[in-house]
C-alpha cells in the first residue's frame, strides 16, 4: 500500500502557493506520506529538478502533474503528460479532457462544484474524466452529498488530495493506492 497526496503546488511553479518543494517533502516524510504528486498551476516540473529533488528526499516518492483550467473555470489534474505547451486557457473543460487523453494522459476533475451546485460543465459526460475528487483541503464540505451523486452519475472514481499550498496542509486528504506506484 502507498498514501500519495495526488495534489501539491509550491511556490516555485505555482504563484498563490506559500511553501517550498523542499518545505513541502520534508513535511510529507513527517508525516509518513509514501509519496508527493507536484500539480502546478499550467506547468509541469522539469524532470531534472523532480530529479534532484527526489535524489535529496529518497524516502517520499516525487511525481509531477500539472493543474489546468478550463475556460469555465473548472479545474482538471492531468497526469502522465510531458509538458504544458498544448494547453490553452480559452479550452473548455470538454477540450482539455480530450486534448489530455489525445496526449496518453489521465484526468481527475479537481475541486468539482467548487463555485457551486450548478456549475456541472455541459457534456462532461461524454468525455469523462477518470476520476474526480470527493475531498480536498479546498471543497466545501456541504456539498459532499451532490459532488458524490455527481460522482456516481458519471460513473467515476473518486480520489481524495490535500490541495496543499503550504506544508501546514498536507496530511488532510491522501489517496491509498493497494499497488506500489512508480510512474
Amino acid at each position: 500500500m502507498m498514501l500519495i497526496d495526488v495534489h501539491v503546488h509550491t511556490n516555485v511553479y505555482s504563484g498563490c502557493a506559500r511553501s517550498t518543494p523542499h518545505e513541502m517533502v520534508a513535511q510529507a516524510a513527517r508525516l509518513g506520506l509514501d509519496g508527493l504528486v507536484f500539480t502546478e498551476h499550467e506547468v509541469v516540473w522539469p524532470q531534472g529538478d523532480l530529479d534532484a529533488l527526489q535524489e535529496a528526499f529518497p524516502s517520499v516518492r516525487l511525481f509531477r502533474g500539472v493543474e489546468l483550467t478550463a475556460s469555465d473555470g473548472n479545474d482538471l489534474l492531468v497526469y502522465g503528460v510531458d509538458n504544458a505547451s498544448w494547453y490553452d486557457p480559452t479550452m473548455s473543460l470538454v477540450e482539455l479532457i480530450q486534448a489530455a487523453h489525445h496526449l496518453g494522459g489521465a484526468v481527475v476533475w479537481a475541486h468539482p462544484l467548487r463555485w457551486g451546485p450548478d456549475t456541472v460543465p455541459l457534456g462532461i459526460e461524454a468525455c469523462g474524466p477518470e476520476a474526480m475528487e470527493v475531498a480536498s483541503g479546498n471543497m466545501l464540505s456541504y456539498l459532499d452529498g451532490q459532488v458524490e451523486a455527481l460522482r456516481r452519475r458519471l460513473g467515476v472514481r473518486g480520489i481524495v488530495a490535500s490541495d496543499a499550498h503550504h506544508w501546514s496542509q498536507l496530511g488532510g486528504f491522501a489517496a491509498r493506492f493497494r499497488d506500489p506506484i512508480a510512474d
